[in-house]
């Protein structure tokens, strides 16, 4: 497999600055060594510049790891190349290079800008004025984009004059006393991360799962009769139950899973490598045993694949009498690629070659899954993790029993998952936590609002609080300054306060202590659970004289407490049963 030419590479100017034209056209901008031979894939005067050699990332597409010159306004090609090769060969001073994948995102947020530049008779980039650049984020800030987005534009305005060449650069700092993330809005009391990824409806889940649950568990003669659907099923339960971002999912690989008893327990761990934070390091992720069975119905789907992957490496490892030097890099790029992929599971056989899911492959996917199912919600990748996130931090709050459960934790500080396994990755737990506060400053601020009712022993406690936080941005505020510290833990019937050890989990299983605990505190979602208590009480009279007197104390006792409560909640109690209960 060819490998970054690395001694080629250093050769290389780390800027064009003071470089005759002529000279700066044939520096290496990318090249592989290959059997002892130097191969270069892209020279500083190509329309493009191709980086395949360094993207670690499974799902990118080839197209991606490309920089087509011809989409800049040609008047701005040669000081933009200027900018963007000292950012690849030097980056900022005091940090490290960037990663290809960052530059070529640089290149697509200057375009727009570049454009828009063109568009408006600018003809240098130094000819650009304060007035242009505050005229373009007023643009970009009316329209539909999220403040992360144009925090990366806004910095990529800040290279142009960081890294220009002194023959035409932006002259001016564009954020002068500011910086691109203050301009994007994403410091200050609003500086909170806008949401992007809705969040998957509880019945889209179900019924998603369900199909795809169907299909992946079907008899193997029925899943070669609809193989596609197999394989898009197959991603959607794995992304669902263990949180991995798409491109980790395409990094599964065979025989990356694993299994471990602890104290009686059975675990579930899927390997893969993560990028975004860590550029390159194995994590696993813990699952439930549908996991398991999710990756063997993939070895044996993905296997025909991987055989005609195997037979292209051997095809493509030697090289063919009388081949180009441009031959030669389409040959080493293919081969890499294949390479990789010989042992991956998620593949795509379009346009007559093998390959592992692209990011566009992935999107097409979970759309065509979402169709299979009948379900009419737009089913993006990214909407697992935040799904998966989402239920975890609800199920914390609201179920606890459940969330043990699924994450198979002896206790639930998830400290405990980091010691049983350090390739845990970390990135998830604080996307878990960001979540988990965010649910409960939600929670804090609803209990907070004047218009909750309440019931339980700790609701007058609740409501004289209230008098002290008389708008919503009060409350907001006093929620997110008190999220990480006060404890409350749903038990499904009841929110517990307690601080320390309570009733010692007794709740859990005799609802109807909640009521008079000063840790309880009950609101209108907890309707429907009182109901049921209450009917529960009322059809045991009945049978109430042959229980015995302490039985008897009991059903009177919790019948007593389930119409308090509802009455405290404003339910009105008749003879006639809910629908609902």
């Amino acid at each position: 497999m060819p490998a970054k030419a690395f001694s080629l590479l250093a050769r290389q100017p780390t800027s064009v600055t003071d470089i005759a034209k002529a000279a700066r056209e044939i520096i290496v901008v990318s090249a592989v060594s290959s059997d002892g031979t130097d191969s270069v894939i892209s020279r500083y005067g190509d329309t493009v510049w191709n980086l395949w050699p360094f993207f670690k990332q499974s799902n990118v597409g080839e197209a991606k790891k490309q920089i087509r010159w011809a989409s800049v306004p040609t008047q701005f090609v040669d000081a933009t190349k200027s900018v963007v090769y000292r950012y690849w060969m030097e980056g900022l001073p005091g940090q490290s290079r960037p990663r290809a994948v960052t530059v070529t995102r640089l290149v697509h947020n200057l375009v727009p800008f570049l454009r828009w530049l063109a568009n408006a008779g600018v003809s240098k980039l130094s000819n650009v004025r304060p007035l242009h650049v505050s005229s373009y984020a007023a643009d970009l800030r009316a329209s539909a984009k999220s403040r992360e987005h144009l925090s990366h534009v806004f910095y990529a305005l800040e290279l142009l004059h960081k890294l220009g060449d002194a023959d035409d650069a932006l002259t001016f700092t564009p954020w002068q006393g500011s910086s691109a993330k203050h301009e994007a809005g994403l410091t200050g009391s609003s500086g909170a991360p806008t949401a992007k990824t809705p969040l998957m409806p509880d019945e889209v889940l179900s019924q998603l799962f369900s199909f795809a649950e169907a299909i992946t568990l079907a008899p193997v003669q029925r899943r070669r009769s609809i193989t596609l659907i197999v394989r898009n099923a197959c991603f959607f339960l794995l992304g669902i139950v263990t949180g991995m971002r798409q491109e980790e999912l395409v990094g599964v690989r065979v025989g990356s899973y694993r299994s471990q008893v602890k104290d009686g327990v059975t675990y579930h761990w899927v390997q893969t490598v993560e990028n975004k934070i860590t550029g390159g390091e194995v994590v696993e992720y813990l699952m439930p045993e549908i996991g398991v069975k999710v990756l063997r119905v993939m070895e044996t789907w993905s296997a025909p694949l991987r055989k005609r992957l195997w037979t292209e490496v051997s095809s493509l490892s030697s090289a063919p009498k009388g081949e180009t030097e441009a031959a030669r890099a389409e040959r080493l790029q293919r081969l890499a690629r294949v390479t990789a992929d010989t042992d991956r599971l998620f593949l795509s056989a379009g346009r007559g070659s093998v390959s592992a899911l692209t990011a566009n492959g992935v999107r097409s996917a979970m759309q065509s899954l979402a169709k299979a199912a009948g379900v009419d919600w737009h089913l993006a990748p990214h909407q697992l993790r935040r799904k998966f996130v989402a239920e975890c931090a609800h199920h914390e709050l609201g179920d606890l029993v459940y969330l043990k459960k699924h994450l198979k934790h002896r206790a639930l500080p998830m400290t405990e998952l980091y010691a049983m396994n350090e390739l845990q990755d970390e990135s998830l737990f604080n996307e878990l936590l960001d979540a988990h506060l965010e649910a409960k400053a939600d929670l804090i601020t609803h209990l907070l609002d004047p218009q909750t009712v309440l019931a339980g022993g700790a609701a007058p406690d609740v409501e004289r609080a209230r008098s002290q936080f008389t708008t919503l941005r009060s409350r907001r505020e006093l929620a997110e300054d008190t999220a990480e510290i006060v404890r409350i833990r749903g038990t499904g019937h009841a929110w517990c306060l307690s601080e320390f050890e309570g009733c010692g989990g007794k709740g859990l299983w005799e609802r109807t202590q909640c009521a008079p605990c000063t840790d309880g505190l009950i609101d209108q979602r907890h309707i429907p659970v009182w109901q049921g208590i209450y009917w529960q009480q009322r059809e045991l009279e009945s049978v109430k004289p042959f229980l015995g007197p302490g039985a008897a104390r009991r059903i009177d006792r919790d019948r007593k407490r389930s119409a308090d409560t509802l009455r405290k909640l404003g339910v009105p109690l008749n003879d006639e049963e809910p629908a609902n209960v």
